[in-house]
């Protein structure tokens, strides 16, 4: 059946948390706030389709669903959302865009490969601040949507309370000093002429009370990024503080933002422009973006119209989430052939937080992280037959089970010049405004991370 892209405007001036807080109690609620979509908020529950476990959701965003193109009577830039699937895919996924990646450890809690949820309609906040209840309308829907409509709008004109949530008793798994001992094996393998460069990662683990959809309301508002999600199923919630754009597809143009070099934000005007001023003078950390850059051009390459692909920005220094990054941009023209699933499949995991080169890197980070990646640096986000697709890097991501099982993963990117200590460090730089934001911030101060010899081999250590 053919769907049409419709919206209405709904006369309510509250933020995204309050919206969201609305949605409590329904099935699936969803929020992602930020700049998704060139808006401020995209949310939505009661999904009319979920994937299947075992479905290929590559395959599954392939299946675009038809959609009247007629034009919305707005204006262009504002062109909505709509509906679409929504949801996450998760690290492991790997293996299922090329058969030749590695396998992972096994899972301290196993969580789905993927979770997408496929919605009608959403709740939408634009550039200029507006809620609009977007649809993809037809006729077998048209009743439920107009109830639908109703609903939400006595809903959100009185939001309900916060609720009480909270997560910690963190715990490093490995230990800051075992992460550096392994960073040291990655330092190794470089200097064997093994790898150019790898993303390596350890997680914080801990354990959340309360509904994860306070935690994450009060966490981006504590810390907005670019790309902050929430998304909920049965296997619990995922907690997004992202500030990295993976993919986004709007009509034939596709675009990738890798983050590569981070530095704190220190709290005075003066101090704050020098670790700005050294990271975009560091060799190491410029050499580490370059290097990526070139595995998102190749990655695009395979999909993208020949001699297209273009760097649009290189090594651009922003803050993003607490801390200053070095981030690069390029984009390229899709061929008509390709869709959402197959852009994905030729380019997942993303590159950022895998290494170079990825198949090579992603078999050195399976033998040395002691558990299997889950959602954490796969991607979240949507693919709407209306908008196009829009996908993060899950990075600074609280992955919470059922049971309030709950860890973090974060990392860094190793290479030659790479000292083990400085990267066990930068983990904590990384994690530490997330923890903050999530007014859980660790109990005790880090200790004194003890010196390793660059190249042991830190694979049973």
């Amino acid at each position: 059946m053919i769907g049409q892209p419709r919206r209405v405007e709904l006369d309510v001036q509250i933020s995204p948390a309050e919206a969201l807080r609305c949605l409590r109690g329904d099935s699936l609620p969803f929020a992602f706030v930020g700049a998704w979509a060139d808006g401020e908020a995209i949310l939505g529950s009661q999904p009319v389709g979920i994937a299947g476990s075992r479905e290929d959701p590559f395959a599954l965003l392939d299946r675009r669903p038809m959609i009247d193109a007629t034009p919305v009577a707005e204006d262009p830039h504002h062109m909505i959302v709509g509906g679409g699937w929504f949801g996450f895919l998760g690290y492991g996924l790997g293996r299922l865009a090329d058969a030749a990646t590695p396998p992972q450890p096994p899972a301290c809690v196993p969580l789905p490969l993927h979770h997408l949820a496929f919605y009608d309609h959403v709740l939408r906040r634009d550039s200029d601040g507006r809620w609009w209840f977007e649809m993809l309308w037809t006729p077998h829907r048209a009743a439920a949507l107009a109830d639908r409509e109703r609903a939400l709008r006595a809903r959100l004109s009185k939001p309900p309370a916060a609720q009480p949530a909270s997560a910690g008793a963190w715990s490093w798994s490995p230990s800051l000093d075992e992460h550096a001992r392994a960073v040291a094996s990655i330092i190794g393998q470089i200097n064997a002429g093994d790898l150019y460069q790898a993303n390596l990662a350890l997680r914080l683990e801990g354990r959340v009370e309360g509904d994860p959809l306070d935690l994450f309301c009060a966490a981006n508002a504590a810390l907005p990024t670019d790309r902050g999600a929430y998304v909920s199923g049965d296997f619990g919630s995922v907690v997004s503080l992202s500030p990295e754009l993976f993919l986004s597809r709007r009509g034939d143009t596709v675009r990738s933002a890798p983050i590569k070099g981070t530095r704190p934000c220190d709290s005075d005007a003066a101090g704050q422009q020098a670790t700005r001023d050294a990271l975009a003078g560091s060799v190491k950390d410029r050499a580490e973006n370059t290097m990526i850059v070139d595995l998102v051009r190749n990655d695009l390459g395979r999909v993208c119209e020949p001699g297209t692909v273009r760097v649009a920005s290189l090594c651009e220094v922003h803050e993003h989430a607490g801390v200053w990054h070095m981030v690069s941009e390029i984009e390229g023209t899709l061929s008509p052939v390709v869709g959402d699933g197959d852009l994905l499949r030729a380019t997942f995991p993303p590159g950022s937080v895998t290494g170079a080169p990825k198949l090579a890197a992603m078999a050195a980070i399976a033998k040395l992280e002691p558990a299997a990646r889950e959602a954490y640096t796969g991607a979240i986000g949507f693919a709407s037959p209306v908008w196009g697709a829009e996908w993060s890097v899950a990075i600074r991501t609280l992955e919470v089970s059922a049971d309030g099982h709950a860890w973090i993963g974060v990392g860094g990117a190793v290479v030659a010049d790479s000292s083990p200590e400085d990267e066990a460090r930068e983990a904590v730089t990384k994690v530490a405004p997330v923890l903050g934001a999530l007014g859980a911030p660790l109990s005790e101060p880090i200790a004194a991370i003890a010196a390793v010899p660059a190249g042991l081999d830190a694979v049973g250590a």
